[in-house]
């Protein structure tokens, strides 16, 4: 038969004398191997039936079919349910070398054989000797083809057992394209093999619609599904055109798509198509196709009509599709975003809202490595210290940390993580939550409660000593003779009233900072393009014009960045100001130098030669916290670090040479 290609008829008896068949007949599946049909009584094996035998491997084809998309849905839901407990057909993944590496318990179950014994076999091990070169076979026209391939064989069970089984298997590949091993379902097929005991229960024991037509559409056969399907008896339609059967009775359009499919299956065309059909108690969507069979001559002689029910499909893929939705939304909305790390493979997986706090495209996948070099280097171990004790113990942990994204964003977030098993495979999961936004709140709260509590305690405390003062030496002078004025000192008195004006011009600029910060973050999320050059020029004219006796030397590329006018000019007015105010020397000196590096970011860097910013301002930032004995003096460096990160930005502080302090500013440029 291998050699001629065609229909082999054979004697049973010849081959075994055991074998209970009288007559048989072997015909050729092409790549997939050989069927055989035969019966207990003399068969005719005529074209009619050996064209039906042959529609057989496009039945094959659509099974592929459905196992691939099958998978591809459970992969999908892998992270929301534990599908390999539920399957009750046997699934097995392993490499080229045939090394196991994930079955489920129903192939321990129906192999008798322990996860220890498993692991140590090849796949070949599990069937008979005169069946192991079929495996070896379908094995490598999977990994050599990379096409999945279904084949039937016996499971031989430890304790000697076979068992039919249908295998399903396909190459399983990672992102980048890269051969893993090979994947796939073992299904129990022994009712099937007991019901077929001759070629009419065969095609009448398929799970498909599936019937024979005269090439102008007659209906001259329809298996049982589909007629139990419909509630209909076998004549009641036969001899009829399919089209005008009760399955297509609802709806005129399906009905002129069937005999659109018949007009061109006629032609010798292979149509296949969507469609929903009526049946008895139910109306389903089918995948309807129509194959044209030839005789020895090439005419066509006869068309299959097949339909194979995936409304259960559909609606699991409509079910995923609003699911997927609903958490990308519900994601977006809560700034959240899922995790999970194999411990068996160190892979991690992240879900589309976690990408999106990371500020990284959809299709990224991080190593297990790189995720934790998004964490801020001062809280690293931290995390790692975590993530080590869970995978360890067990220990579920809680934590609130930085972390630095692709955008250069320092974001404060709330990380959850536990250990789960799912098929003996231990894994992290856990949830992501930025709460920068929820910081920055208690950070700004603890800033406005030191403002009023110290800055602006100690001013009104200065400004009503002073007023205390001038209003007893007024009421002094108020009740006494003309020789108080001799007592009565007016430098005095304009030393209080001027005290008493620097004090209540403090507490506006205090408050004016105040205002104008809440003002700008108002706005500072807008992210225009900001011509960087011409901003800080105008900027170093005007602080040049108010401070006669300060230097401002600038250096400025012509580079765009992120954000807005008032932004800038806020950011670098206050550095400036500050550099100029808070000098100590006669001739303060400013260099502001701008420059683009290789990061699509700009490095805004204001040098000052004063006495340098007190270190526990800089630890402020640094812990992103005050407290009774660690705080800041104003609300200036604080302004600028709210503002620079709220664009994704950073801020860093380090000394100049020979003197005073260097303020870096780094922001992504527009067009990063």
């Amino acid at each position: 038969m291998f050699r001629a290609g065609e229909p082999t008829k054979y004697t049973p008896e010849a081959v075994s004398d055991d074998n209970s068949l009288t007559s048989a007949i072997l015909l050729p599946l092409g790549e997939y191997g050989l069927i055989g049909v035969g019966g207990t009584e003399e068969i005719e094996f005529d074209e009619t039936v050996i064209d039906v035998t042959r529609t057989l491997a496009e039945h094959t084809t659509t099974a592929l079919e459905r196992v691939a998309r099958t998978r591809e849905l459970r992969e999908e839901r892998a992270l929301t349910e534990s599908i390999f407990a539920a399957l009750p057909d046997v699934f097995y993944a392993f490499d080229e070398h045939g090394n196991f590496f994930r079955w489920n318990d129903r192939f321990s179950q129906v192999t008798g054989y322990s996860d220890e014994e498993i692991a140590e076999m090849h796949p070949a091990e599990f069937f008979a000797p005169d069946e192991q070169a079929t495996i070896y076979d379908a094995i490598a026209e999977v990994f050599e083809e990379d096409t999945t391939v279904t084949v039937e064989a016996h499971f031989a069970t430890k304790g000697g057992e076979t068992i039919p089984y249908e295998f399903t298997g396909a190459k399983l590949t990672d992102d980048a394209g890269e051969s893993l091993g090979l994947v796939g379902i073992g299904r129990d097929i022994s009712e099937r093999k007991q019901r077929q005991r001759r070629f009419e229960a065969v095609f009448n024991n398929t799970y498909q619609f599936t019937g024979l037509m005269e090439p102008d559409g007659t209906l001259i056969e329809a298996n049982d599904t589909a007629l139990e399907f419909g509630g209909i008896e076998a004549d009641d339609v036969m001899g009829s055109k399919v089209w005008e059967a009760p399955w297509f009775q609802h709806s005129p359009a399906v009905r002129e798509e069937v005999t659109d499919a018949v007009e061109r299956a006629a032609d010798g065309e292979f149509v296949r198509t969507e469609m929903s059909i009526r049946g008895a108690d139910r109306e389903a969507f089918i995948d309807f196709s129509v194959r044209p069979v030839t005789d020895e001559n090439g005419e066509i002689t006869l068309l299959i009509p097949e339909g194979r029910d995936i409304t259960e499909l559909k609606g699991r893929e409509r079910e995923l599709r609003r699911e997927r939705d609903h958490i990308r939304r519900t994601e977006a909305q809560a700034d959240v975003g899922g995790w999970e790390l194999d411990l068996s493979t160190e892979t991690i997986y992240w879900t589309d809202g976690l990408r999106d706090l990371y500020d990284v495209s959809s299709s990224f996948e991080p190593s297990y490595d790189e995720s934790l070099s998004w964490f801020h280097p001062e809280n690293r171990e931290t995390v790692r210290d975590a993530i080590d004790a869970c995978r360890t113990n067990g220990t579920p942990f809680d934590l609130e940390t930085r972390i630095v994204t692709a955008a250069g964003r320092t974001r404060w977030i709330r990380m959850e993580g536990e250990r789960v098993e799912e098929q003996d495979t231990q894994k992290l999961r856990g949830a992501v939550r930025d709460i920068t936004e929820r910081k920055e709140r208690e950070q700004r709260l603890m800033v406005f409660n030191r403002v009023l509590r110290h800055n602006l305690r100690n001013k009104l405390t200065v400004v009503g000593g002073y007023a205390d003062h001038l209003e007893s030496q007024l009421e002094t002078l108020a009740h006494s003779d003309d020789t108080a004025f001799e007592e009565f000192s007016v430098d005095e008195a304009l030393r209080s009233v001027r005290e008493i004006r620097a004090g209540s011009d403090d507490l506006s600029s205090i408050s004016q900072k105040v205002r104008q910060f809440g003002a700008i973050t108002q706005e500072v999320d807008v992210t225009d393009t900001v011509a960087v050059s011409d901003i800080l020029t105008d900027l170093g004219e005007e602080y040049t014009a108010a401070y006669s006796s300060a230097t401002i030397d600038l250096t400025v590329e012509d580079v765009h960045l992120r954000g807005n006018a008032e932004f800038l000019e806020l950011v670098v007015g206050e550095l400036v100001e500050n550099a100029i105010e808070h000098n100590d020397t006669a001739t303060p000196r400013v260099d502001l130098t701008v420059t683009a590096d290789g990061d699509d970011r700009v490095q805004v860097c204001v040098a000052d030669d004063g006495p340098g910013i007190p270190d526990m301002e800089r630890e402020v930032l640094r812990e992103g916290q005050e407290g009774s004995l660690l705080h800041g003096s104003g609300i200036g460096l604080w302004t600028i670090h709210w503002l620079v990160t709220r664009v994704g930005g950073n801020v860093s502080i380090a000394d100049n040479d020979p003197r005073g302090t260097v303020v870096t500013l780094s922001i992504p440029r527009a067009d990063a």
